[in-house]
């Protein structure tokens, strides 16, 4: 039994054992002491983006932290201020959380995907990544809710070398989660529109993934929000990493040359 058994080639880099975090700062800053520590100190945390102010109380009425009233306040005034990152505090896995920071007391609460929608959505080994805001936006007089829009490999992969990194997104209210990568196709680093309309990502659609790392050789399409299988078109070929500009502007990175 063991002869007919392969091996697992991998290799590793020193990672030193020290928390890495996050911090803001006014620009320009006007001393050490007006940097705000924004995450925990516990474990790696990077990859964030702040929460608005209607969607961050969404997540904190999820959380039943306070009456209502007094969470709508707390935002309203900046109190309350919140973010989306990416940690390695759950046994080393990449994946999403929430830190709550509260101005009084420069006090820092970090919450997992899972403390919030539960475990049934968010468990397992996975990687989340890219985590954005999107909706909040008025169609006929009613306003969209907010979503949290991610990429995430929680879906086992199909076939032996082939990418299975698949955008989602997840209603802040309801906790209901949907695919915004259409069903055979990949998407990496998604990326909401100023307007919450719209996500670029970074795809494989089209083409199989043939063991690239430094090139992916990626294309970007942009998608709606609320109809991501009609309304999906490539904008761009043979780009990466997409972050817009505003709602008509998307700038991304692209190999030049044999560097």
């Amino acid at each position: 039994m063991g002869e007919s058994r392969g091996s697992i080639a991998f290799f590793t880099s020193y990672r030193p054992p020290v928390p890495l975090d996050i911090f803001c700062c006014p620009v320009p800053p006007s001393s050490r002491q007006s940097e705000l520590h924004l995450t925990d100190g516990l474990s790696y945390n990077y990859n964030c983006r702040p929460i608005p102010p209607a969607a961050l109380k969404t997540i904190i009425k999820r959380l039943r932290l306070a009456p209502e009233t007094i969470i709508d306040d707390d935002v309203d005034s900046g109190q309350i201020t919140g973010l989306v990152f990416v940690s390695e505090r759950e046994h080393n896995l990449e994946t999403l959380h929430v830190a709550l920071r509260f101005i009084a007391s420069g006090e820092v609460n970090v919450f997992s995907l899972a403390d919030i929608y539960g475990t049934d959505l968010f468990s397992g080994a996975r990687l989340e990544d890219n985590g954005c805001i999107a909706g909040g936006y008025e169609v006929d007089g009613s306003t969209i809710d907010h979503y949290l829009v991610y990429v995430s490999t929680k879906e086992p992969v199909q076939e032996r070398r082939s990418p299975w990194n698949i955008v989602y997104k997840t209603n802040l209210r309801t906790g209901e989660t949907e695919r915004l990568t259409p069903l055979g196709t990949f998407d990496l680093s998604p990326s909401v529109s100023p307007s919450g309309k719209k996500v670029a990502v970074a795809s494989f659609q089209g083409k199989r993934w043939d063991g690239e790392i430094k090139d992916l050789k990626t294309n970007i399409y942009v998608m709606s929000l609320e109809n991501p299988f009609l309304e999906r078109k490539r904008v761009i070929e043979n780009g990466g990493w997409p972050s817009w500009g505003s709602e008509n502007v998307i700038f991304f990175h692209r190999k030049v040359g044999d560097i």
